[in-house]
């Protein structure tokens, strides 16, 4: 089980200006820079819920539900939580390790291709050496075009839903292996339910068709 986190252990970060001859009380900071300092004051106090609301999760399952918190936010948190994470991964013994995944949704927003994130570096990585360490990752997004491919190729199952987009699904089946061209028309038209399965653990691509009625009893929801 990864521990709860707490965030008022942050790493503190030291911002050190040179004033020269003038006093800081002299000094007018440019408004990023006074924004910036404000975000970070603001991560100081973040918490999070140990509520589970209706949800039948395991014991050792941890939700984090970042949506009050701004983008800077939640990258610094996935940040911290990861590198914690693969640090205490490191230290324990091989064969005291237990199998950890991480779940990350909207995951184009954490390690995203065509800018930068605090989070993505770590992300990366884990998806590069993670697997050495018992850590897998999962993730979820509906804008594959903006995930970064490096963290997208590391990705050796992939299940693929419905993406009218085909700038959308071009970036996702172009390392594919057993790629037909007409993958693109069948990921493309696909219905609710209906998704495209491939990658290490399987011989070919399958066309699956997934019961969602099952999945909504056991979290004991509707939706």
């Amino acid at each position: 089980m990864v521990d709860n986190i707490d965030i008022c252990r942050l790493p503190i970060i030291v911002l050190v200006f040179d004033f020269g001859e003038k006093s800081e009380q002299e000094i007018e900071l440019p408004a990023y820079a006074n924004s910036l300092i404000g975000k970070l004051k603001n991560i100081q106090h973040l918490k999070f819920s140990n509520d589970q609301k209706m949800l039948k999760l395991p014991k050792s399952s941890q939700i984090f539900e970042m949506g009050e918190y701004t983008q800077l936010e939640q990258e610094c948190i996935l940040n911290y939580y990861l590198y914690r994470l693969l640090q205490r991964c490191k230290r324990t013994k091989e064969e005291n390790r237990k199998k950890q995944i991480v779940v990350i949704e909207e995951a184009h927003n954490y390690v995203p291709s065509v800018k930068n994130a605090l989070s993505k570096e770590i992300i990366v990585r884990l998806a590069r050496e993670g697997r050495k360490y018992g850590i897998s990752l999962c993730f979820i997004t509906q804008r594959p075009r903006f995930f970064d491919q490096t963290a997208l190729s590391q990705s050796g199952n992939k299940i693929i839903f419905s993406l009218p987009n085909p700038d959308d699904v071009k970036h996702i089946v172009e390392d594919m292996p057993f790629y037909k061209p007409e993958l693109t028309m069948t990921i493309q038209s696909q219905r609710t339910g209906e998704c495209v399965v491939a990658g290490d653990a399987y011989n070919d691509i399958l066309e699956v068709v997934v019961d969602f009625s099952d999945m909504r009893e056991s979290l004991g929801t509707d939706k």
